[in-house]
């Protein structure tokens, strides 16, 4: 069981993003868990980016503003990388509170899925197709 940072502590069941007894941070949860490692280095190999020095989400935005990235590069990026801590957010919050869970690989599937409806949607101009944005988001 884990305790949460709350005005009245709670105990809830451990989970994959699991620490012992410590409490659950946001750095843990996005960043050093090895689940959201494991995501993250799947989202990093299909984007074709290798960002250094990144050990927050902070860090990783940080590491896109200050980045030679421009244009449809820089705002595909952006919106991945966002929509992937609502994910590992959702993922997190589904095992503790509905007792589901998903693999690893559902929860980068669904970052793409979720990534390329959110970019249509927003601009026709950044993605041409499904089948382009899978082999080359960016």
């Amino acid at each position: 069981m884990r305790k949460l940072k709350v005005d009245k502590p709670i105990t809830i069941p451990a989970s994959l993003f699991d620490k012992g007894n410590e409490l659950e941070d946001s750095s843990h949860l996005f960043s050093t868990c090895i689940v959201a490692v494991d995501i993250w280095n799947a989202i990093f190999v299909w984007l074709g980016i290798t960002p250094t020095g990144t050990n927050s989400i902070g860090d990783l935005l940080l590491w896109i503003d200050n980045s030679n990235l421009v244009g449809k590069k820089k705002k595909v990026i952006e919106a991945v990388c966002l929509i992937s801590c609502c994910s590992i957010w959702r993922f997190r919050n589904d095992k503790i509170f509905k007792n589901e869970s998903t693999w690893k690989d559902g929860i980068v599937d669904s970052i793409k899925k979720l990534s390329f409806l959110w970019i249509c949607n927003r601009s026709k101009k950044l993605v041409s197709s499904w089948t382009n944005w899978l082999m080359n988001p960016t």
